[in-house]
Formats: C-alpha cells, sequence, structure tokens
C-alpha cells in the first residue's frame, strides 16, 4: 500500500509540476515532525524488508521553512528508494547535519551504488535510480524529478554521493528558521 500511494502522490506532482501548478506553503515546521510523518509512513516497508532504519537519537527540535506534507513526501522517496536498493536485513541510515543556515538530510542505503552515467541523469524524470539490474525495479522513474522538484521550490539542494562502501547517499536541504 505504502509503493502504491507513493506512486499516485508522485504522478499527482508530476502533472501539477507539468502543467506549471506546483507549489509550496513553506512556514517554519519542526523538522522532527516531518522526519517523523516519513518514518511512519515508511515502517511497514522497512519491516517488510527485514531492514534496520537507523535514524538520529535526538529529537530534531529546530525548525525550517517548509511545506511539511510535501517535504515528507520528498523524504519518503528517498526513504523508498534505499529500502528498495538495501539487501535484506540490512539498513537504511538517515542523517541530520547544521550547515550553516541550512539543514541537510541524508538517506544511506547498502546498495550496489549508482554507475557514474546514471549518476547524471538521476533527477530526470522517468529515470530509475538503480543500477539497471535490480529485481525490484518497480515505479516510475518519478519518485527524484519529484524530490528535486520539491526542494528547489524550498530554495534547498539536493545531489547523491556514493558511500564508503558503496551504496548511495542522496541528500537535500532545507533553510533553517533563524
Amino acid at each position: 500500500i505504502v509503493d502504491l500511494q507513493a506512486l499516485i502522490d508522485n504522478l499527482i506532482q508530476a502533472a501539477s509540476i507539468e502543467a506549471g501548478r506546483f507549489k509550496v506553503n513553506a512556514h517554519p515546521v519542526q523538522l522532527d515532525a516531518i522526519i517523523t510523518d516519513a518514518v511512519n509512513t515508511i515502517e511497514p516497508l522497512i519491516t517488510k524488508h527485514q531492514l534496520r532504519l537507523i535514524q538520529p537519537k535526538e529529537v530534531q527540535s529546530f525548525r525550517v521553512m517548509a511545506d511539511q506534507r510535501r517535504t515528507s513526501q520528498a523524504l519518503i522517496n528517498l526513504l523508498s528508494n534505499a529500502i528498495k536498493h538495501s539487501p535484506e536485513g540490512g539498513q537504511v541510515q538517515l542523517r541530520t547535519l547544521i550547515l550553516g543556515r541550512d539543514v541537510m538530510i541524508e538517506v544511506e542505503d547498502e546498495g550496489q551504488g549508482i554507475s557514474p552515467e546514471r549518476q547524471k541523469q538521476l533527477f530526470n524524470r522517468f529515470i530509475q535510480s538503480g543500477d539497471g539490474n535490480s529485481q525490484e525495479q518497480t515505479g516510475l522513474g518519478l519518485g527524484l524529478s519529484v524530490v528535486k522538484a520539491i526542494i528547489e521550490a524550498h530554495s534547498g539542494k539536493v545531489g547523491y554521493k556514493e558511500s564508503d562502501h558503496g551504496g548511495a547517499i542522496f541528500w537535500f536541504t532545507l533553510p533553517m528558521v533563524p
């Protein structure tokens, strides 16, 4: 059900972006509320794939300028991708880092990583984040393009880097409330 709902949400957002009607309603919101929404939504997938979600132990009590619903959707998309590409019994890590006036949210998986050729197209529509060999290539390849649109509408940045153990780390930034 989580996969189906995420697919529907991404289709709606992609259509809204395409039609030029995509907007965010950013206001001060607790970062912890965004993280909690996303983690609660994705928990059944974590359990289904027998993964562990490693997340910050302390409450992320600072505020960011964000549309809570849309930002949670962006985080759900990244967590869902990490779950798809992590081996059963592995772990997905969720981290937050303060970078000056922004907060960076990172999602790391234990998958195979992404080839350099695919990295250049990751945030384009209809491109899937896997290496092309994954058995779980579900979805339409809209998730990362939706993440990019949501985060950039918040004046944030989005990106990818390889983890030290070969998996993928997707990240985005949001402005903190002074």
